[in-house]
């Protein structure tokens, strides 16, 4: 086989278990190597060693420093400092998917955390992020609104140049998380009647993915709690599907830890809230979402969630199930402009338990929201919503994306150096 070499690097763990970041790197590689057939060379890159290896890639295992010099281009969320540095020195060329604003991630991380703490992180985050903006060809983002932070912060950076400021598709595409094309799970699932704590004839609410920083389960786990004492619902149960992520370098987080405490505080741990202590390995998810009546996702009011992409709501829109969100982020106002279910405001049990009767016990309301969301979902499948930054690598491939100056690799090279220092002092 011939033609141009693309080395997809997975800086999140790949294998049986995956959360979003290795599940959308090893799906790049795929639609690439399906869309590119002939015509590219394709490889996946793994940052930690697979306990199982994505069937039909050519994976690579570990990453070295020639290995992105020799690629033709590398498609990368980020890398780790001690390879990207001399990749860029040694001009390594970059496309940059940052759907994940992980900047403002951080702040959610290190809120609690002393002033120095916060600094360090919070530099160490910008001086990421400007790095892989200085050295890239082509960015991909999950929303418009990504789109145009990631615009603005090119911009700023002076790299918006006359030939790319037409509309800045040839910058920065929008190309969101997606799922697979497989058809959506059908019972026998995972949960009613085989899991401790629920019964075959409970109605079940599924909190897809992990507990993070930046989401609001209190207010899940007390709207629950609301219908077990005012409506005398006995039978509604809250599931956690994911509490421990498989990369190894994310720690439990402070939220969660409340999460736990609160269900047991109200009496409801193992009988109205139930906790997964684990992570479901990815191909055996859908098992867990047949058995679900509603998905769930609730997020505080934090600046995460204006360019937040919810990617277990594409589970959700993948399962066909009806679900109630916080508004706010791009995908919960989708829901309620869509009517796929409800968004809710922000930390209202009130609201949230209502949003929930309406779906599990208004006759009709599931099965109208399930019928918007078999329609809607089409426009999340992997090779549609991928097209964008295919186009994006086809373009940079070409000569036609925004090709750093030796001026702009050496800031990569500065901004680098700055994180560094952040994280170690001078």
């Amino acid at each position: 086989m011939g033609g141009a070499r693309v080395l997809v690097y997975a800086y999140d763990k790949v294998g049986r278990t995956m959360a979003g970041p290795g599940v959308r790197a090893v799906s790049i590689a795929r639609e690439l190597a399906r869309a590119g057939a002939g015509r590219l060379e394709v490889a996946l890159g793994l940052r930690f060693p697979p306990d199982e290896a994505p069937a039909g890639l050519d994976v690579r295992h570990p990453v070295r420093l020639r290995d992105l010099v020799a690629a033709d281009l590398v498609v990368a969320q980020t890398l780790p400092t001690a390879l990207l540095a001399p990749a860029i020195a040694a001009g390594a060329r970059f496309v940059f998917d940052l759907y994940d604003p992980e900047i403002f991630e951080r702040l959610e991380i290190h809120r609690d955390a002393p002033a120095r703490e916060r600094r360090r992180a919070a530099g160490r985050a910008r001086a990421s992020l400007a790095a892989r903006l200085l050295a890239g060809e082509h960015f991909a983002a999950a929303n418009e609104r990504q789109r145009d932070l990631y615009l603005g912060a090119l911009a700023a950076l002076g790299r918006l140049r006359a030939a790319s400021g037409r509309a800045g598709a040839e910058v920065a595409s929008v190309a969101p998380f997606g799922f697979e094309d497989d058809a959506p799970p059908v019972p026998p699932g995972a949960l009613k009647g085989k899991w401790p704590g629920i019964a075959a004839g409970d109605r079940v609410l599924i909190w897809g993915g992990g507990v993070w920083n930046w989401f609001d389960p209190l207010t899940a786990i007390r709207g629950v709690a609301s219908l077990a004492r005012a409506r005398g619902r006995d039978d509604v149960k809250l599931f956690f599907l994911g509490t421990r992520n498989p990369n190894p370098e994310v720690k439990e987080m402070r939220t969660l830890t409340a999460a736990v405490e609160e269900a047991r505080r109200l009496g409801l741990e193992g009988r109205a809230v139930v906790f997964h202590q684990g992570w479901v390995p990815h191909r055996e998810r859908g098992a867990f979402y047949a058995d679900a009546d509603v998905g769930v996702s609730l997020h505080l009011p934090t600046l995460e969630a204006r360019y937040a992409f919810r990617t277990r709501i594409v589970d959700y829109l993948w399962a066909g199930l009806p679900m109630v969100v916080s508004a706010g982020d791009t995908l919960g106002d989708e829901v309620g402009r869509e009517g796929l279910g409800a968004a809710v405001p922000g930390g209202d049990p009130d609201a949230f338990e209502r949003a929930v009767a309406t779906l599990l016990f208004e006759p009709g309301r599931a099965d109208e929201a399930r019928a918007r969301v078999a329609r809607h979902r089409e426009r999340y499948r992997w090779p549609v919503a991928l097209a964008p930054l295919i186009e994006g690598v086809d373009r940079a491939l070409a000569g036609e994306g925004l090709r750093p100056t030796r001026r702009d690799r050496l800031r990569a090279l500065a901004a680098l150096a700055r994180g560094i220092a952040a994280r170690v002092g001078p």
